[in-house]
């Protein structure tokens, strides 16, 4: 048994005709289920069609039509749920402009907009030009150039990319800050600079020897937070003599990547050292006790004694030493500069 109930008609007066059709679906009790309502009105000022649905069972109704007057398009759709909440979407045409609203719109198939800005199928934008505002979050990308601009618009710096991969920086160029959780200043790590003007530091980094062992004064001689510890590695000459390798270069925790531009040595007794560092490093040497003279640098197989209070610049030049000093010497390569004995 069908339980529905149909009707359809038609009116027409002085201001327009409408057509108009429903389907009302019951149950056995004759309760109305659903009812499906459609109607199509002309007047002299518009035309206009409307479809609704009325769902008893799970308390929507939805509704959708479109209208067309002389000033332009309307096509429409709402749902009412059964919470009382709604949802419409609608796109209003004018001579002028056309307006899409939706709470989603979905666009298929390749678009453009004046040939000045594509949308492709797989997901990418094409434009000959854009301004963003806000945040732009990306995983990677390319420019050829970009511009630091100041509250006024103005251009006051910028970098650019050439084809060989270099970077140009116009504008003087900050990295500084103080990182709070790890107590400590911001660092710039890179592999090479080429300086072609002034340069300058305000400290140095430091490794202060006690005899067998070291700190690495991370964050400068200016405070020992953060300071790390360095086991010295101790080995006997052919003399039957121990001495310990200063690492002029830290390996472990905060101090990975640590060049030391300067040892001081903070030892009572006699202590003979080995520096460990690259070709062409220089490191300066302080003997920091004043009342000890028996602190001992090797340098190419010889025991440079370093008098208390004594400072001296060394520089390792191995293989760019003629003659060229024996392989198994002990601080080979290592030159020792002017020294001076400060007293206090």
């Amino acid at each position: 048994i069908d339980h529905t109930i149909k009707t359809a008609g038609w009116i027409t007066t002085a201001d327009g005709n409408k057509l108009w059709a429903t389907i009302d679906r019951v149950d056995v009790l004759g309760n109305r289920v659903t009812t499906h309502e459609s109607s199509f009105h002309v007047t002299a000022q518009q035309i206009n069609a409307i479809v609704s649905r009325v769902d008893t069972i799970d308390g929507t109704i939805s509704n959708a039509g479109w209208i067309t007057t002389a000033d332009g398009n309307k096509l429409w759709a709402s749902k009412t749920l059964e919470d009382g909440g709604a949802i419409v979407s609608y796109i209003n045409q004018a001579a002028d402009s056309v307006t899409i609203n939706a709470k989603h719109i979905k666009l298929e198939g390749l678009v453009t907009a004046n040939g000045n800005v594509q949308f492709t199928t797989d997901g990418k934008i094409i434009a000959k030009n854009g301004e963003f505002s806000g945040t732009v979050v990306g995983v990677s990308g390319s420019f050829k150039s970009l511009n630091c601009v100041n509250n006024s618009g103005d251009i006051v710096g910028g970098i650019s990319f050439g084809s060989d991969g270099k970077m140009w920086f116009n504008g003087d160029l900050y990295h500084q800050g103080y990182d709070y959780d790890k107590k400590r200043s911001f660092r710039f790590y890179t592999s090479d600079v080429w300086c072609r003007g002034n340069f300058g530091a305000r400290q140095r980094n430091t490794l202060v020897v006690y005899g067998s062992y070291g700190y690495y004064y991370v964050n400068g001689l200016e405070t020992e937070t953060g300071k790390v510890y360095v086991s010295l590695p101790s080995a006997t000459s052919s003399n039957n003599e121990t001495y310990y390798t200063i690492p002029l270069y830290g390996t472990t925790g905060d101090a990975s990547g640590f060049p030391v531009d300067l040892v001081i040595i903070k030892v009572s007794g006699t202590y003979r050292y080995l520096l460990s560092g690259m070709k062409s490093q220089r490191v300066t040497v302080m003997n920091a006790n004043n009342q000890n003279s028996e602190i001992y640098i090797y340098s190419n197989g010889n025991k440079v004694k370093w008098p208390g209070g004594t400072i001296a610049d060394c520089r390792n030049i191995a293989d760019f030493m003629s003659p060229s000093p024996a392989s198994n010497l002990l601080g080979r390569g290592w030159i020792v500069g002017a020294m001076n004995d400060n007293n206090w």
